[in-house]
């Protein structure tokens, strides 16, 4: 036993084993035995002063996979399934439009916690509230495309077993409005919505009614991390409760106990539990709480100096604590800037404390750089500047926000909040001047992993404070900044197909040339284009287009239209507002002849009306975007061409059994029929019937809703991937893609 001690490396090691142990278990399909890990217990027989660190790296991948794997068991798999299920909410629910969305924890073990939506004319729900709720009950299934939000991901890291929405509920027992709840509906009542939305997160950790629009002027302006209850926040509330300790030790405690920084500390613990406790306990905050737990144990033991040990020790322990969160972007942002914060202080101790917070953003700036690429797909210009103003100001506003609002709970006297949230509102107008600044944010390319590793390493090379290295540095970092994605050979189309639910967006690459065909579909708050759409088209370095063609004006395929002309400026577009489609139009860019094939002359209305669009490759190979087209339009179509073929055709009207003819599907002979359609929609697209058609015909079927975004390669042979197989991970749903 007196090898199993504590080293230099025990807690370092550990932290470095905890993300390897995370990147090789979740970056595939299928979970990992839990007792594999275990064969981390060998180095102990060569090195054997580690064998304390080997052991805790095999219990701790153990651990990681044992979870990992319940997770992915817990989750519901197969068709959609009706069911009645007695439960209550969980947390606060969220409501608007007339819609309400919570997560439901039904009394039974199965289904699982599931994430739950009431569509149309819901009730008000608030949390702990008994109902039972017939359900349609589906897979934890999200949009699979580059770039954006990963919806499987955060439905994995918050352990949902699946989603489902309401046929009919039945309330069995309401409880009384609890002091959150109370407060929020007080917070609602008043006169500064956006301060008051703000107010909320920051106090209750509700981040529910901060709008899209709000949360991208905070991402183009670095500042995202000062709205959502972080280690800042915890840190400067547990700063609040060391000088209150200190304090109250000078006035009470200095002649019964000799040191202050025992009460210091104690008072810091305290006032960040509270925080914690106010802000309900989330994910981020337990991390942020535990960060300071031990920063405060370290300033108690006069360890200062082994900061950077204690900090992987925290992490350590966030990490077995809750293994599903390193799915989030905040564990690594915050032990990131942290790490930085700790050693810029070690290093600079000498300056002045103006000099020491200048130089922690810049050292914050370049030191996130990797993560905000990997993360966001970009950073922030000006998030060292901004931050620079704006930190300082939080660590009075917070403390202020804080009891003012007890102050307004306590007594009702609002007055001194609303001057708070005057301040805020102050805020948010210069955040959004600020944000309005065209070179604010400077996207990225979706970097590969390694790109990000040796950025990381290189960043820390390049701000290291001892002379040396920064040649190296900014070499390690120069492919995350400039590489970009490989683009088609002269002559070649690369098509992608995105996964945008029940409607269609369509990317054409040559080598130097964009086109959109489609933008997606729209509807209440949800906007493909902005969520799905521009983001993959970020990710792939897609920053103007070259063309726009909007088949016809249904809103599932024209509604992101708006979004994507504001953003990416196309020179030209073919829409029912703008140029219109007309049969016999054509162009050639890199050797890629484009030809519109249908309507002819006049107003574009119904699907019939749809723009055909036909792509012939210097090879002569063919593709067909149809649009919605139907038979009417498709016999039109066949009569005008009768030697059309194409090797890839883009299924007309998502598969519906109105389109994809006997004699279309025949003439036409493709090798690969593409369906642009929702993930267990209610149409049914595409239909049986379309689908045994194109297989007669010696076609493969892919559709994007089952199988994530569709990349085709069309060069001397015609090559397909879909994202769920180009990016495997053990939160991916994989049995639609695997379905006849």
């Amino acid at each position: 036993m007196s090898r199993l001690r504590v080293t230099e490396l025990t807690w370092p090691g550990l932290a470095i084993a905890a993300m390897a142990w995370a990147a090789l278990l979740l970056m595939r399909d299928q979970p990992v035995a839990p007792l594999w890990p275990a064969l981390a217990f060998l180095p102990a027989l060569i090195w054997p002063r580690q064998t304390l660190l080997w052991l805790l790296i095999g219990v701790l991948g153990m651990w990681m996979a044992w979870t990992y794997e319940q997770a992915w068991a817990q989750r519901v798999m197969g068709p959609a399934q009706d069911l009645l299920v007695p439960g209550h909410i969980v947390g606060q629910p969220e409501q608007r439009d007339g819609n309400a969305y919570f997560a439901f924890a039904p009394e039974a073990e199965a289904p699982g916690l599931l994430r739950v939506a009431w569509y149309r004319d819901a009730p008000q729900v608030q949390a702990g509230d008994c109902w039972i709720l017939t359900l349609r009950v589906r897979a934890p299934h999200g949009n699979a495309n580059p770039g954006g939000l990963d919806y499987e991901a955060w439905l994995f890291r918050e352990a949902y077993a699946g989603k489902a929405s309401v046929r009919e509920g039945k309330l069995c027992g309401r409880r009384a409005p609890d002091w959150r709840q109370r407060w929020v509906s007080e917070l609602d009542a008043l006169q500064h919505p956006r301060a008051s939305a703000t107010l909320r997160a920051l106090m209750l950790g509700d981040r529910r009614d901060i709008s899209d629009a709000d949360w991208e002027i905070l991402r183009r302006t670095g500042t995202s991390h000062l709205f959502a209850i972080s280690g800042l926040h915890l840190g400067l509330i547990a700063a609040l409760g060391w000088a209150l300790g200190l304090a109250l030790w000078k006035l009470v405690g200095v002649h019964v106990w000799p040191r202050g920084r025992e009460w210091g500390a104690l008072g810091a613990v305290m006032l960040a539990l509270l925080y914690a406790w106010v802000s309900g306990f989330g994910l981020p905050v337990q991390r942020a709480l535990i960060m300071c737990v031990f920063a405060a144990l370290a300033m108690l033991g006069g360890r200062q100096r082994q900061a950077l040990h204690v900090l992987a020790l925290a992490f350590v322990v966030v990490v077995a604590i809750n293994p599903l969160s390193v799915l989030m972007p905040g564990l690594w942002l915050s032990f990131t800037a942290a790490g930085g914060i700790i050693a810029y202080l070690h290093y600079r101790a000498d300056q002045s404390w103006l000099r020491q917070l200048f130089g922690i953003q810049v050292l914050l700036a370049f030191l996130l750089l990797p993560l905000s690429a990997w993360f966001f797909g970009g950073v922030s210009l000006l998030g060292a500047s901004v931050n620079l103003l704006l930190v300082p100001l939080f660590s009075v506003l917070l403390p202020l926000l804080l009891l003012s609002s007890v102050t307004q709970l306590v007594s009702g006297w609002d007055r001194p909040l609303d001057w708070a949230l005057q301040l805020l509102d102050l805020m948010w107008a210069a955040l959004e001047t600020a944000a309005s600044w065209p070179a604010a944010y400077a996207s990225l390319a979706q970097p590969a992993l390694w790109s990000v590793v040796l950025a990381t390493l290189g960043v820390m090379l390049w701000t290291r404070p001892r002379r040396g290295g920064q040649v190296l540095g900014v070499a390690l970092v120069l492919p995350l900044v400039a590489l970009q994605p490989a683009r088609p050979a002269p002559g070649d189309v690369r098509i992608w197909v995105w996964d945008v639910g029940q409607g269609q967006s369509v990317l054409v690459q040559t080598a130097e040339h964009d086109l959109v065909y489609d933008a997606g579909p729209a509807w209440g708050r949800f906007n493909a284009a902005q969520r799905l759409v521009l983001p993959a088209l970020q990710a792939l370095d897609v920053d103007q287009l070259d063309a726009l063609m909007i088949s016809h004006p249904d809103s599932d395929h024209a509604g992101g239209a708006d979004a994507l002309i504001e953003v990416l400026r196309p020179r030209r577009v073919w829409s029912a507002s703008h140029t219109r489609c007309q049969a016999g139009q054509t162009w050639q860019w890199d050797e890629v002849v484009f030809t519109i094939l249908h309507p002819p002359s006049g107003p574009t209305s119904d699907n019939n009306r749809s723009c055909v669009l036909l792509l012939r490759t210097a090879g002569g190979r063919q593709i067909l975007l149809p649009g919605d087209i139907e038979a009417a339009a498709e016999h039109v179509i066949l009569d005008a061409y009768p030697d059309l073929r194409a090797d890839v055709v883009l299924m007309p009207h998502h598969g519906s059994r109105s389109s994809s003819t006997e004699r279309f599907v025949q003439q036409l002979a493709p090798q690969l029929a593409l369906a642009s359609a929702g993930w267990q929609n209610r149409w049914g697209f595409p239909a049986d019937v379309v689908r045994q058609r194109y297989r007669n015909s010696g076609a493969e079927i892919f559709v994007s809703g089952d199988a994530g975004a569709l990349r085709i390669e069309v060069g001397e042979a015609v090559e397909v991937a879909t994202w769920r197989a180009l990016r495997p991970r053990l939160w991916r749903d994989f049995s639609a893609q695997n379905a006849p």
